[in-house]
């Protein structure tokens, strides 16, 4: 077993369990979808299907569970992990409040991203290697490593969750991700979770917010 940590998310009609760990690559090969063909580009996003929510916004409520989901990872990082890799793994799943549980309005979610100016992508794809696959039930606006994300069903969102590196943006693109970061955190009670980093950030503290955005959080 290569993998410390994966995310368990009910299977909808496009999620897949992945694998959260910048070390290794797949851990799962379940819920494998037929390849599909595709011959338009546009506006296009693709992300790796072990990138799925590594930085999401949770539910307030969820906090301690969040906690509680860390001390688990940094026990595995100490205690299971060698040079091939990590022994043990621990599934973090979505907790008793669901983003879902807030039923917020796809078009709710779009008129703030769109507040950004960042353009919308007219496809958005996922998989691993050389497999691509078309990901139906994800609406994005913004560009690779700097997308604003959405997983979607039946009118309302499940899942909001970013590709981006603090650090790795310019100062513009900041500023808007602040603003909307710290809107939908406001209105809907959310909280970031930055998995990559292994952190949770109080995103309606603006001075926090923009510490971690920039790169200078600290735990």
């Amino acid at each position: 077993m290569r993998s410390r940590w994966s995310m368990n998310f009910p299977a909808t009609a496009r999620s897949i369990p992945v694998v959260a760990n910048l070390k290794t690559m797949k851990l799962f090969d379940i819920f494998r979808q037929k390849p599909k063909k595709l011959t338009d580009n546009g506006h296009r996003f693709d992300y790796h299907e072990d990138d799925f929510c590594r930085v999401e916004m949770r539910p307030r409520e969820s906090l301690d569970e969040l906690k509680k989901d860390l001390v688990q990872i940094d026990e595995i990082n100490k205690n299971h992990s060698s040079d091939f890799g990590f022994s043990k793994i621990h599934v973090i799943q979505e907790g008793k409040v669901k983003t879902a549980d807030r039923q917020i309005a796809i078009q709710d979610l779009e008129k703030i991203i769109q507040k950004t100016g960042f353009k919308k992508f007219d496809r958005i794809t996922t998989g691993y290697g050389s497999q691509v696959y078309a990901s139906e039930h994800t609406i994005g606006y913004g560009k690779q490593g700097c997308a604003l994300l959405m997983e979607v069903n039946q009118g309302h969102v499940d899942h909001i969750w970013f590709d981006y590196y603090p650090t790795a943006d310019k100062t513009e693109n900041i500023d808007k991700i602040f603003q909307y970061i710290s809107e939908i955190s406001v209105k809907w009670n959310l909280i970031l979770v930055d998995w990559n980093q292994e952190i949770v950030v109080d995103s309606e503290n603006e001075h926090t917010l923009m510490k971690y955005l920039k790169g200078e959080f600290e735990n």
